[in-house]
């Protein structure tokens, strides 16, 4: 998968770790109110952007074709297209500490532009990940 996919499919996976449903618009409201409940900073993400990737869910793992660039790092493997482009990151501002919305004006939705399969294979890996590990 090339990297400008990889950033928006990373932009998904964050809305779904955060508990947003991807069927609904997300405003600012909604996402202080999801985000209130995690201490989400930019190594938090990559480590489990890793996790999600390496859970087998239906004989299958993101790791195989869509966050398929990992390598070691001091703090633990990470997808260099992601972490390398982290801030290209369409709806999100990630630091060390924390992450915010880039627009807070501005909803968020996933449109006809991403493959519902590949989201699918997302929400399952992250569903697998939490049961796992709530």
């Amino acid at each position: 998968m090339n990297t400008s996919d990889k950033i928006r499919y990373f932009d998904y996976f964050i809305s779904q770790i955060i508990g947003l449903n991807s069927s609904t618009e997300i405003n600012q409201s909604q996402f202080e109110s999801a985000v209130s409940k995690y201490k989400l900073s930019k190594l938090k993400l990559l480590k489990l952007l890793f996790f999600a990737s390496v859970i087998e869910v239906d004989g299958k793992y993101l790791l195989d074709d869509v966050f398929d660039k990992f390598y070691a790092m001091p703090y633990g493997p990470v997808e260099s297209d992601v972490y390398d482009n982290i801030s290209m990151v369409p709806n999100y501002i990630i630091d060390n500490r924390s992450i915010s919305l880039k627009n807070p004006d501005h909803v968020i939705s996933y449109d006809e532009s991403f493959s519902k399969a590949i989201c699918q294979r997302i929400d399952a890996s992250i569903k697998e990940l939490y049961n796992k590990n709530p």
